[in-house]
């Protein structure tokens, strides 16, 4: 638009100074008409190419800026496009996590579901049937022990009978009397306090395991098939007693301190996971 404008000023100028030339020229010098003309065409052609110079500088002007502003739009459009495929991906990530954060919450709840209604069903059995389930656990830890103790802590072949035998121990000798043994020791010396903590761990440990620990090992023994049990019972006495009040005198203090009665024989069984991988690897050099 400016240079529009300087070439129409130039173009009046021009034809406004030929005239006036052409008029001062002719007062001053008195020169007729006729003998000034060639000067006033001179002077027009002169502000003609004057035109033409700024016309052809704005039309280059003009495509510059045609060819800017182009280059610009085209430029914008290409920022804007990745821009929008950045916006559309990050989304498409955003939603994608989304669903596996909705998948991974709905296991969580219905797993979390599922074993708070195996631990209720558990409880319910531990109040309807407490010395049948104490056994079955028992038999259970006894029998995972002991696969696990051939598995990862022996060289010999697997012995299914060295498992049966811990297993039937846990279930016919072990979890009864761990059931009838801490039933009568929380009734009789129950509570938190410090004193009956105390009272509780020295009757289990020195009372009731020199005695249960020769009678289990004995059972375990029989369920093998074992001759001169006796002799081998007494081998291992010591060494299982005094490796049993290293793990048990701890384990009870936990035990009789924050564990419920109803749950202290899974707590002991828990325990008892490793306690048997030890027994057995006990026995087996023993025997």
């Amino acid at each position: 638009l400016a240079l529009g404008a300087l070439v129409r000023s130039a173009h009046s100028s021009a034809s406004s100074n030929a005239g006036r030339s052409l008029r001062d020229h002719s007062k001053r010098r008195k020169t007729p008409r006729f003998m000034a003309e060639p000067f006033v065409r001179i002077s027009q052609r002169q502000g003609r190419k004057a035109v033409e110079v700024l016309q052809e500088a704005k039309a280059q002007a003009e495509q510059v800026v045609s060819e800017a502003v182009e280059a610009a739009q085209t430029k914008t459009a290409e920022v804007l496009e990745a821009a929008q495929e950045q916006v559309i991906e990050a989304k498409e990530q955003v939603e994608a996590a989304a669903r596996k954060g909705r998948i991974v919450t709905k296991k969580a709840i219905a797993e979390g579901k599922k074993r708070s209604s195996l631990f209720q069903w558990y409880c319910a059995q531990l109040e309807e049937r407490p010395l049948v389930t104490k056994a079955l656990t028992t038999a259970s830890v006894g029998g995972a022990g002991d696969v696990l103790a051939q598995l990862f802590l022996s060289k010999e072949p697997f012995n299914p009978r060295r498992t049966f035998s811990m297993a039937a121990t846990g279930l016919t000798f072990s979890g009864p009397v761990m059931h009838g043994w801490y039933t009568a020791l929380n009734a009789r010396w129950g509570g938190r306090s410090l004193a009956r903590i105390g009272q509780r761990i020295a009757l289990d440990q020195g009372a009731f395991t020199p005695v249960f620990t020769p009678l289990s090992l004995g059972a375990i023994l029989l369920y093998q098939g074992q001759k001169d049990v006796l002799p081998k019972v007494q081998a291992a006495f010591w060494p299982t007693v005094s490796a049993s009040w290293l793990c048990w005198v701890p384990a009870q203090a936990v035990n009789f301190a924050i564990v419920p009665a109803q749950f202290q024989v899974l707590f002991i069984n828990g325990v008892s996971l490793f306690w048997s991988m030890y027994v057995a690897v006990t026995m087996q050099k023993r025997v």
